[in-house]
């Protein structure tokens, strides 16, 4: 019987990561991302190393999230996610396990344990990436619902939330904008 890691258990964590999703919006994004992984079938599990790629997974969305910020906004980061996986318990073993048994993961640094999980999490970002454009119905649309959590971005004045959507993707084209999307349509790999 699988287990599934759920929005609930990760939510008091992820509200915490002031770096990523740092208010209500970005949040609420996140909540919705979650459940479009969970509906992928791919937070469950059944023992503790697929828990830890399910945990993985968690990191992926918050690095991709960040690169969108970095890239649409100039305002990401780069996820500490040695700091992010404690929280989240990921063990030493159990990364162990997971590096064993995904001989095509790339390269990373055998001393630095941010390397690996930025290694990890970049991998996961494969699983990631369909399970969202899936969830939120096409590429247009994931553009649009991470758009729409910087709200000053979305500060468009008389807009109903349907012209919103058509300004989001066809208003104030910048330099910055394209690249997201385009960042978006070519699969969500680390940036930077």
């Amino acid at each position: 019987m699988l287990d599934t890691l759920l929005w609930e258990e990760l939510e008091p964590i992820a509200s915490e990561w002031d770096c990523v999703w740092n208010d209500t919006e970005k949040l609420k994004w996140a909540e919705q991302a979650w459940r479009f992984i969970v509906e992928a079938d791919l937070a469950g599990f059944s023992s503790p190393l697929e828990r830890a790629r399910v945990v993985i997974r968690f990191l992926a969305l918050a690095g991709m999230f960040s690169d969108f910020y970095e890239i649409a906004f100039s305002d990401g980061f780069k996820p500490d996610y040695l700091a992010m996986g404690k929280e989240v318990e990921l063990t030493l073993f159990r990364l162990g396990q997971i590096v064993g048994s995904e001989p095509g993961l790339g390269e990373y640094d055998d001393d630095d344990l941010n390397s690996l999980l930025h290694t990890l999490a970049a991998h996961a970002r494969t699983e990631v990436y369909p399970a969202l454009v899936s969830g939120f119905g096409h590429v247009p649309s994931l553009f649009i619902s991470l758009w729409k959590t910087n709200l000053s971005a979305c500060a468009s004045g008389d807009c109903d939330e349907h012209e919103l959507d058509d300004c989001i993707v066809n208003c104030n084209l910048t330099p910055e904008k394209q690249q997201a999307y385009l960042w978006l349509t070519e699969g969500c790999e680390p940036w930077g």
